[in-house]
């Protein structure tokens, strides 16, 4: 380890040890806005991976020469 990472890792572990008041709070309503992030980007993945599953699989019967279901 060289001086200058022996220096970053003792500064960060007494930046880590030492605790201080954060004087902040979560506002009741922030998890009703994460969920409403969240839900159209989970919806949009899920809506993504199965439209490539189905492009994969058009592909190998194209390729292996079978009907598509």
């Amino acid at each position: 380890m060289t001086k200058s990472a022996l220096k970053l890792a003792v500064l960060l572990f007494f930046t880590m040890a030492v605790g201080h008041p954060a004087y902040a709070y979560i506002d009741p309503n922030t998890g009703g806005l994460l969920l409403q992030i969240l839900t159209p980007i989970l919806g949009i993945i899920v809506f993504f991976w199965r439209r490539v599953l189905l492009i994969g699989r058009q592909i190998v019967d194209k390729l292996f020469g079978r009907k598509s279901v």
